[in-house]
C-alpha cells in the first residue's frame, strides 16, 4: 500500500465518466440485449487503462477503476450477488425537493431512467464468483498491466439493496 509521511495522499471514490460507447453496450446488456462477452470485457478493460491513466496524469494518489465494469453503482449488487431477482423502489430525494433545477438534471440523467433498483427477494449467496477477481485483472497496476500501484477497488454500501 503507498503511503506518505510527507503529504496527504489524494483519492476519490465514486463512478467516472464512462466512454459512450461502453455505455450503450451496457444499457443494452441491462435490458437483455445479447452482449458478446470478450468484446464487452474487452472494452471495459481498455476504459480502466483509460481513467486509470487520466488519474495518474492528474497526480492521483490511490486510483480507482472509475466502476468501467459496472452499469450503475446503486444496482450492480444483482450481478455479483443472488437473491435480488425483485424490484426496489426508486431512490428518493428528500433534499432535493427545495432545488427543483438541481432535482431536473438529477433525474433526467439517461442512465437513470434505465436503472432498476434491485430488491432483495431470495436468500442472498454468490452468484458470480469471478467478476471480483476479474475487476483486479483489469487493473492496468496489477500483475497483467505492469502500470505501477495497484488501483482500488469500491464494493456497494448496504443503503444499494432493499428489501420487500
Amino acid at each position: 500500500m503507498k503511503r506518505s509521511t510527507e503529504r496527504f495522499l489524494t483519492t476519490h471514490t465514486g463512478s467516472l465518466p464512462r466512454p459512450d460507447d461502453l455505455v450503450r453496450v451496457m444499457y443494452a446488456k441491462e435490458e437483455g440485449v445479447p452482449v458478446e462477452p470478450q468484446a464487452l470485457a474487452a472494452q471495459i478493460r481498455a476504459a480502466v487503462a483509460d481513467v486509470v491513466k487520466k488519474q495518474r496524469d492528474a497526480g492521483v494518489d490511490l486510483v480507482n477503476d472509475g466502476e468501467m465494469s459496472k452499469p450503475s453503482y446503486a444496482t450492480y449488487v444483482k450481478d455479483r450477488l443472488a437473491g435480488f431477482g425483485g424490484t426496489g423502489n426508486t431512490f428518493v430525494y428528500q433534499d432535493l425537493a427545495d432545488f427543483p433545477n438541481l432535482a431536473k438534471r438529477v433525474f433526467g440523467d439517461p442512465g437513470r431512467s434505465r436503472r432498476k433498483t434491485p430488491a432483495c427477494n431470495a436468500a442472498i449467496s454468490v452468484r458470480d464468483r469471478d467478476a471480483a477477481e476479474q475487476d483486479a485483472v483489469d487493473d492496468p497496476g496489477g500483475p497483467e498491466g505492469g502500470g505501477g500501484d495497484p488501483v482500488c477497488g469500491e464494493d456497494p454500501g448496504d443503503g444499494v439493496a432493499h428489501g420487500r
